[in-house]
């Protein structure tokens, strides 16, 4: 629950707006009793902010963003075991081969959602793990290093050339 409201807070503040009280129904947060579901929530807060150009610039990367949103929700957040992170670890860092955004040329829902998720969990590998998922984590280190948007997190260190071979 903690980690939730850490996280909307982080985003709100990244947007420009206020986040209010979130709860929890089971694991389905819940802004100030109305609003339920993290992206309900989210394209919330992003409509209060009138970023929208954080929504795509057309239908298509509309459509692209929330299917972002979904995977973030459905396979991101249920990782139950370490194979299972691995897993969308993998996924993640296949898809940003030749990409230096989730969706487009620029900043999205999607990195902003993405980004906030996989913190703790780069937080928590070493440099060798982190090689292994180099695209993923060019991805990262380039996001972090908008101040904004990295709110209180810490600058997780990448190195540039490969320690291992």
């Amino acid at each position: 629950m903690a980690a939730v409201q850490k996280e909307f807070h982080n985003i709100s503040s990244f947007l420009g707006v206020s986040c209010g009280k979130i709860t929890q129904d089971g694991s389905v947060p819940v802004l100030k009793g109305k609003a339920k579901g993290y992206t309900t929530i989210l394209k919330h807060l992003t409509r209060q902010s009138k970023n929208t150009s954080l929504f795509g610039k057309n239908s298509e990367d509309q459509a692209a963003i929330d299917q972002w949103l979904e995977y973030r929700v459905v396979s991101l957040d249920r990782c139950s075991t370490e194979k299972d992170v691995h897993n969308r670890l993998n996924e993640l860092n296949s898809y940003l081969k030749d990409k230096v955004y989730f969706v487009g040329n620029d900043l999205s829902l999607a990195d902003i959602s993405i980004f906030q998720a996989l913190y703790n969990i780069l937080s928590g590998m070493t440099f060798y793990e982190r090689e292994k998922v180099l695209h993923l984590s060019r991805w990262y280190n380039h996001l972090q290093h908008c101040e904004e948007l990295r709110q209180n997190l810490s600058v997780l260190i990448f190195s540039k050339t490969l320690l291992y071979y």
